[in-house]
């Protein structure tokens, strides 16, 4: 029993609310380990990291510090050697896709302006006092 995380489900629920994702239960294999639930940690860090490239809020990660001997959910946790590892590469994907994200807005501006320019002229806007305004503006940036 494998268990299929559907990352598109994450931006959807983005419209809603803040998403915690979490990284640990989305690896359980359900009755892998003689009706225990069973899981693959070793997922943990690539479902992690997906996540937060989508933009994720938050996370939840359960560990332990000898999943062997976990009472339960052993299978999926992360170990604590792990975490701090993981959380970095988190934030530094959090932090590139804030980056992109606003070098993506910048070209968009420019694609306008250059497309308003191209289209037209200063003579061809209208005499609407506001809109002349919103154009000087976009033409300073």
């Amino acid at each position: 029993g494998n268990m299929v995380v559907d990352m598109r489900n994450l931006v959807t629920m983005k419209e809603f609310a803040p998403v915690i994702f979490d990284a640990t239960h989305s690896v359980q294999m359900p009755t892998a380990e003689n009706g225990k639930t069973g899981g693959d940690s070793s997922m943990v860090p690539h479902l992690a990291k997906a996540a937060a490239a989508i933009g994720v809020d938050g996370f939840f990660f359960e560990t332990h510090f000898d999943q062997t001997v976990a009472l339960s959910d052993g299978p999926n946790m992360l170990k604590m050697k792990d975490l701090d590892k993981l959380i970095k590469k988190i934030k530094k994907i959090k932090k590139r896709k804030s980056v992109i994200f606003r070098r993506f807005n910048i070209i968009i501006i420019l694609f306008s302006l250059i497309i308003v320019n191209i289209f037209c002229s200063k003579s061809e806007l209208p005499e609407n006092p506001q809109k002349k305004l919103k154009y000087q503006q976009y033409t300073k940036i």
